[in-house]
């Protein structure tokens, strides 16, 4: 099957206890960007008796702790350190800063689970996370030991937007229509400039002409519209987006 990217942090010197008589959750603060995120693993073990089905990885929101993905074990843990994954039963994506957790809230110190972490900082803007009651215990000091398998999420791709000058050099044959690309949405558009004797509105099937200026970035862009003589002199100018299918700003 197919490799899929992780972000982890390894290293652990240190082990600490989650149960139901101190601390019930304990993971890791950091920010996930733009990544559906399917498994989360910590280096764990048990002490004394543990029920699998009561120990939990949940992904949570920094901004108001609500639950993103949470799945609980279904393999007893050994008392010997290991590397223990949950696969979540819908992948989530995430874009925020989310704190990564194993959460106990039964058991004592004698009945527990005990989580590997690194007692140093060494991974660069997160931090070891703790929490028995409001508010949570961040130390920028320590690491949690963890791994979470993820996929890339593309930014959505959105309508650009366009920023249209007046046409300029009106002539009896002629007139430049001017622009510029000021945000391309995510995807860089091709810009049309549609003419003719009448005012085709949105449809680009209803002007006499398409002037294809090709894919464009952020950049100021020219269209030169070649015509026949009017006898007003004038020239409906329009400007248009072929990803959206429809035109986006009306020039003068």
């Amino acid at each position: 099957g197919r490799i899929m990217p992780s972000e982890s942090q390894g290293a652990s010197n240190v082990d600490i206890a989650i149960h139901g008589e101190g601390a019930t959750r304990r993971g890791q603060r950091l920010t996930i960007s733009n990544r559906e995120v399917s498994k989360l693993s910590f280096f764990i073990a048990r002490l004394g008796s543990v029920d699998p089905g009561g120990v939990r990885f949940r992904i949570r929101k920094v901004s108001d702790d609500s639950i993103l993905a949470s799945k609980a074990l279904t393999a007893g843990l050994t008392t010997s350190f290991a590397w223990v994954e949950v696969t979540f039963d819908t992948p989530v994506t995430i874009n925020e800063e989310v704190r990564i957790l194993v959460e106990k809230t039964t058991g004592n110190s004698s009945n527990c689970v005990r989580i590997r972490f690194q007692d140093s900082d060494v991974k660069a803007g997160e931090v070891w996370t703790a929490y028995s009651e409001p508010p949570y215990s961040d130390n920028a000091y320590r690491d949690m030991a963890y791994i979470y398998t993820y996929e890339i999420v593309p930014p959505p791709v959105t309508a650009p937007t366009i920023t249209a000058q007046p046409a300029t050099s009106i002539e009896v044959t002629t007139a430049r229509s001017n622009g510029e690309v000021t945000d391309n949405g995510g995807e860089n558009p091709t810009v049309h400039i549609y003419w003719g004797t009448s005012d085709g509105q949105t449809t680009p099937g209803n002007w006499d002409h398409d002037e294809n200026l090709g894919v464009k970035a952020f950049v100021t862009y020219q269209g030169y519209c070649p015509c026949t003589s009017f006898s007003d002199r004038s020239i409906y100018l329009i400007q248009g987006l072929i990803t959206g299918a429809e035109i986006a700003t009306k020039l003068s």
